[in-house]
């Protein structure tokens, strides 16, 4: 990330803790604030981290710029809401913001960071295997679906969540099969 890295954490890390607090004190304007906050580390991420510069690579590094510019657009979708509508209040920007940092963001810095991590904490190996794709790419269509359903009112919306469960499901078995087999 080089070496601005570290300021530049800082002062984002600075800006959503007082926004944090203005939001808290100033309704409206605050949380905005906090959106901007949360979008200028979407696109930070997007910039600088390793997931462009590695997206034209082959195999695990392949998954991983794939899953962590995936995770980051959807922060940045998150980020934009809150900017746009202030308190995400609707049930359909509430969903957005919600689901799109937990699920979209945070599920797919797990599914991200599992091959390299996992084996570190479970003191077993979890080699990357193709068929890891298939739960990524169920997780960010299943993003998508739900995003229109909550934004329309439709049943997408349901559909959406069943597929993002059904990806989190799939990335537990695979996971769990990469493990036995390695």
């Amino acid at each position: 990330m080089g070496r601005r890295a570290v300021p530049t954490l800082v002062a984002a890390s600075a800006w959503l803790s007082l926004s944090a607090v203005s939001a808290l004190l100033w309704p409206g304007s605050g949380d905005r604030i906090f959106g901007a906050g949360v979008l200028f580390v979407a696109l930070w991420l997007i910039r600088d981290d390793v997931g462009r510069r590695l997206i034209r690579s082959e195999g695990l590094r392949r998954y991983n710029a794939a899953a962590l510019l995936l995770g980051n657009f959807w922060l940045a979708v998150a980020g934009l809401t809150w900017v746009i509508v202030g308190r995400p209040e609707a049930t359909g920007t509430y969903d957005v913001v919600v689901h799109g940092t937990f699920l979209g963001f945070a599920m797919s810095m797990i599914m991200a960071h599992a091959p390299i991590i996992f084996p570190t904490v479970l003191s077993r190996p979890l080699p990357y295997r193709p068929a890891m794709w298939a739960p990524l790419t169920v997780l960010h269509l299943g993003m998508v679906v739900r995003v229109l359903g909550a934004l329309t009112g439709t049943v997408l919306y349901q559909i959406g969540g069943a597929m993002t469960v059904v990806s989190i499901l799939l990335f537990a078995a695979t996971a769990i099969h990469s493990a036995v087999r390695a």
